[in-house]
């Protein structure tokens, strides 16, 4: 009969085979085939983009990536600083202003963006909750 410590090398053994063998080949695979999703064109919305990371992806998305950016922050006058940066660059966006925790003025915000820009491709939340 096996005893207990046998069968726990033996599992042991086994999880490091199929790491080797079959997860970590699969996963370089990927790695090396993965392509960024091309967003040229596409209507993107990123709420907290007045300042700071939500900027900066804002920025990135308009300008290298030539999406349509829409941007919604409490802050308008930020939002209205990260718009003008993006169209002197050669992209496109606009500023809604919006405290996203109020489900009444996310709903007419939102109502505003889609009757302008219809559809939109992607949503990006990158807000603070205080």
């Amino acid at each position: 009969m096996y005893n207990q410590w046998s069968f726990k090398m033996l599992n042991t053994i086994g999880l490091l085979l199929h790491l080797l063998l079959v997860d970590i080949p699969k996963d370089i695979k990927r790695w090396l085939t993965l392509k960024a999703k091309d967003v040229a064109g596409n209507v993107i919305v990123v709420t907290g983009a007045a300042s700071g990371l939500g900027r900066r992806m804002a920025q990135i998305l308009a300008i290298e990536k030539k999406a349509l950016l829409v941007i919604i922050d409490v802050d308008l006058k930020g939002a209205e600083q990260t718009v003008s940066s993006i169209v002197n660059e050669g992209g496109q966006a606009d500023a809604y202003q919006c405290d996203i925790r109020k489900a009444n003025e996310l709903e007419r915000t939102a109502l505003q963006i889609q009757k302008k820009y219809g559809q939109l491709s992607i949503k990006h939340e990158n807000y603070r909750l205080l």
